[in-house]
């Protein structure tokens, strides 16, 4: 048979298979879709159709159902993925807690960890498990701004000379009460923002450039702030930070009743000389580094204590606006916040703010602090604790003195001012 004759029948054998397998495709795609199945082409892109001879397109053939099916398989994948990662990590952890330094710390009152699940934070177990069994507790840590009772601390296993620490994040004119009605405590050990305390106890602390994990003790007085003095990398997202605020002032959103009476007060008459919003959080979405100020309401005036929201403000690049609140000399840098003390009422506020948003350079000032000092956030809040048990167990164990925790709890007073502000409207 000629060449040609032979080429020409392979020719159109090809050409009848790929139909033919082209309607088994079609067949068996059509018995998979229901009834009204047909090819979602209006949704492609042109062109819709594919020509015989581009065998390596593939037409897109009841989309809505296999993509229900695409979409169920991956959740199905991540599900199983989180539970594998979530297996794994609780097995590594068992296996560091076995392998600790052998000091437990029980937190009493405060869901922290969830029950029955222990961690580690440098090296110490942290539990909320009474029953923890596998060694001896040697710190329990009971906070104080919770309602809390003592009732079972005896039938927890111990150590002999263990620690009851006394923890307070909160102001003191919230905690309740931990001396008995003859004046003794079953504390002997402290850790709370007080600077008095054993162990100086907050969410963040100043720290200077060269001495990240050591907390400042004393502050420079404030010093003329030239941006091109900075870190580089310090110096470009301040300056990026700089120029997106757009916004003036912002305070967080709070519960509005008759003790919040004087914050609503002072908002309406602020509110009459300068542009206020109101956020729920600083983080996700609601993105306060826009603003350039944030109210911070204090009515509380407890010694050495510092509002979380003073941090939170700091920490994005807000400048923090103190109303009430105690003295921070030595607990922030100097010039690095505002405060309503300085000036006779909330009109006088407005106009000093109002000054600042409009004169970029004064403003940028109020940032000098960056010069000397980073803020640092304090992620394993036991780590300190755990150390300080370390340190015990190296010299003669701390044994209980009732008379020191009374004398510390009872020379300690928040200002009861009858003006919770510093302000009341004439």
């Amino acid at each position: 048979m000629p060449t040609d004759k032979i080429l020409s029948n392979r020719l159109n054998l090809q050409s009848s298979n790929l139909q033919t397998k082209e309607k088994v495709e079609d067949s068996a795609y059509n018995k998979d879709c229901d009834e009204v199945g047909y090819y979602e082409l209006s949704i492609l892109p042109p062109p819709h159709y594919r020509s015989v001879g581009s065998p390596n397109v593939i037409p897109y053939r009841c989309i809505g159902r296999n993509l229900n099916h695409i979409i169920l398989r991956c959740v199905l994948s991540i599900f199983v993925v989180y539970l594998l990662l979530h297996l794994v990590q609780h097995s590594e952890v068992i296996k560091s807690v076995e392998k600790s330094n052998g000091y437990a710390i029980l937190i009493w009152n405060e869901d922290e960890v969830l029950p029955g699940w222990d961690h580690l934070q440098c090296g110490c177990v942290v539990t909320s498990n009474r029953d923890y069994d596998k060694r001896s507790i040697d710190a329990v840590v009971v906070y104080s701004h919770i309602p809390y009772s003592l009732t079972g601390l005896e039938k927890i296993r111990h150590t002999p000379d263990y620690l009851v620490v006394f923890a307070a994040t909160h102001p003191l004119s919230l905690a309740q009460n931990p001396l008995y009605a003859h004046g003794d405590s079953v504390f002997n050990f402290t850790m709370s923002y007080r600077l008095d305390s054993d162990l100086i106890w907050t969410n963040y602390y100043f720290s200077t450039h060269s001495q990240k994990d050591e907390r400042v003790q004393k502050f420079d007085p404030q010093e003329e702030l030239i941006l091109d003095e900075l870190p580089i990398q310090l110096q470009l997202k301040l300056r990026q930070l700089l120029a997106k605020k757009q916004f003036s002032v912002v305070y967080m959103m709070y519960d509005v009743n008759d003790y919040t009476l004087p914050e609503s007060l002072y908002l309406e008459e602020l509110r009459q000389y300068i542009d206020l919003d109101a956020y729920v959080s600083c983080y996700g979405y609601q993105d306060c580094s826009h603003y350039k100020f944030m109210l911070i309401f204090d009515p509380s005036s407890c010694p050495d204590y510092v509002h979380p929201q003073f941090y939170m403000a700091l920490d994005n690049f807000v400048v923090p606006v103190l109303i009430g609140g105690s003295n921070l000399t030595n607990l922030a840098p100097p010039g690095s916040y505002i405060s309503s003390s300085e000036f006779n009422s909330p009109k006088c506020l407005a106009e000093h703010l109002n000054k600042l948003a409009k004169e970029p350079q004064l403003y940028e000032q109020l940032f000098w602090w960056h010069l000397k000092y980073q803020l640092q956030k304090i992620r394993q809040p036991y780590c300190t604790l755990c150390h300080q048990l370390r340190r015990i167990q190296r010299r003669q164990r701390r044994q209980r003195q009732p008379d020191m925790f009374r004398h510390w709890w009872t020379q300690y007073q928040c200002s009861n001012r009858t003006n919770r502000l510093g302000w009341s409207p004439k």
